[in-house]
């Protein structure tokens, strides 16, 4: 909240906000999502604001969300769902000293294996904050200093929440301000908190990540990329291992009506780091994660993210395909080996000055590996869009979720039918700057 108070001070000119209530009631047939679960009725309530502000001596991206749920008939306590994701950067000196601040905040699933509901939804915290110093100018050979200082916070008692402290060198070559070619060296440091958990406390650890790599990165009138490439390692435990280092990050403009993003790379992060990470690629700032499992040790990571957009002035999709492997090292969790795959497509299309029709799937595989344990979820929906005034729009959605699990007793599935309504309150005057590939914080 510390976020969303520093970026309200900085009232200026150049911000753009989008700031919207929404109430509804959702009818599901299986509110549990279980194997022949009972139906219920939701009504909700939400606040969503999405802020930008740009000014001589700060930007700031933020974006929270605040819904009450509260179940007619009972199947579920009633529940407040929230989310928070934001970063603020102060121009202290401007192209020389710079402090970062940056917060993600929302619900995972406390157990991933079940189904996401609010019995099973606990919250995770993710702070960081530092400076960046350049020494010299960007058009000839440069320096770049950088600390970070982070804490991740679990609301679950059996995670112990962690301290972090990160430091980069950076000698850049020189450049017109588009371009950049530096030799990049990091070290971070993980120092976990000890957990009185009885009948087996978990005593106090840390573990090192190493980084050197050269980096190559360029904007260009169409979209740019960048490429990270060297070499990575982790001591932890009196372990050391080392591996090769690669991150991409591409954003290309096709054509009028083509783009196209794309991420891939291989690394050692933690949990924390992909939660932010994934927090803010989504859409929706308090969707439960089923993709976080409750841990700290480190991983090792190779991720694959590519988007292909097609947008006019009346029709919108998006095709996405990801896929994510997780091995985590030096930890007893049964679900140290994990997999992702998701295929997602979403269409809209405007098809009077007043009615919006929208449609959207979804395929999503997680796979346990040595835990033996794989689901396969398909998502669908159908929604349409009433605008009944200029600031006030009615929204109908039926939704269909099916889950086919390597355990039976954990196949369900959920049909919903939502009536929404959605009060604009302020609407931005300009797209959304996403964070997207070619966003590289240093966390």
């Amino acid at each position: 909240m510390m976020l969303m108070l520093l970026a309200a001070s900085a009232a200026a000119p150049a911000a753009d906000l989008d700031l919207t209530f929404h109430a509804g009631d959702t009818y599901t047939d299986n509110s549990l999502r279980i194997p022949d679960g009972p139906s219920d009725n939701i009504g909700a309530a939400a606040l969503k604001l999405d802020l930008s502000a740009q000014g001589e001596r700060y930007d700031t991206q933020v974006r929270t969300a605040v819904t009450y749920l509260h179940y007619f008939q009972g199947t579920q306590e009633n529940e407040v769902l929230r989310g928070f994701a934001g970063d603020v950067s102060f121009f202290i000196v401007p192209e020389r000293f710079t402090w970062i601040i940056q917060e993600n905040y929302g619900p995972v699933l406390e157990n991933p294996l079940s189904p996401d509901r609010p019995d099973n939804w606990t919250y995770d915290s993710y702070f960081t904050t530092g400076p960046d110093l350049q020494l010299g100018d960007t058009g000839q050979f440069h320096t770049l200093l950088s600390g970070r200082y982070s804490r991740a916070d679990y609301e679950s008692d059996l995670v112990p929440s962690n301290e972090q402290y990160t430091g980069l060198l950076s000698f850049a070559l020189a450049s017109d301000g588009r371009n950049e070619r530096s030799l990049q060296i990091s070290a971070k440091r993980v120092e976990e908190e000890a957990i009185d958990r009885p009948p087996i406390p978990v005593p106090a650890n840390g573990y090192d990540i190493q980084e050197a790599y050269l980096r190559w990165a360029s904007e260009m009138k169409r979209g740019g990329f960048y490429i990270d490439a060297g070499a990575t390692s982790l001591s932890d435990e009196g372990v050391s291992s080392t591996s090769p280092l690669l991150r991409l990050g591409l954003d290309r403009t096709i054509s009028r009506t083509l783009s196209l993003s794309l991420g891939l790379g291989t690394q050692y992060s933690d949990n924390m780091r992909r939660f932010a990470r994934l927090q803010d690629e989504s859409p929706d700032i308090d969707d439960p994660r089923d993709d976080i499992t409750p841990t700290t040790a480190p991983l090792q990571e190779e991720y694959v993210d590519a988007t292909l957009q097609y947008q006019t002035a009346r029709t919108s999709a998006a095709l996405r395909v990801a896929y994510n492997v997780l091995e985590q090292q030096n930890t007893l969790s049964p679900l140290k080996d994990q997999e992702y795959s998701n295929v997602t497509l979403e269409f809209e299309r405007q098809i009077s000055p007043r009615f919006k029709l929208e449609f959207g799937a979804m395929f999503d595989r997680r796979d346990y590996g040595d835990f033996g344990r794989s689901d396969d979820d398909f998502f669908t929906f159908l929604a349409g869009a009433w605008r009944l005034d200029k600031d006030l729009e009615a929204r109908l959605t039926a939704r269909m979720q099916e889950r086919d699990s390597s355990d039976p007793t954990a196949d369900f599935t959920e049909k919903s039918v939502q009536l929404e309504f959605v009060y604009y309150a302020y609407q931005r005057q300009e797209p959304r700057r996403h964070k997207r590939f070619l966003d590289r914080d240093l966390r």
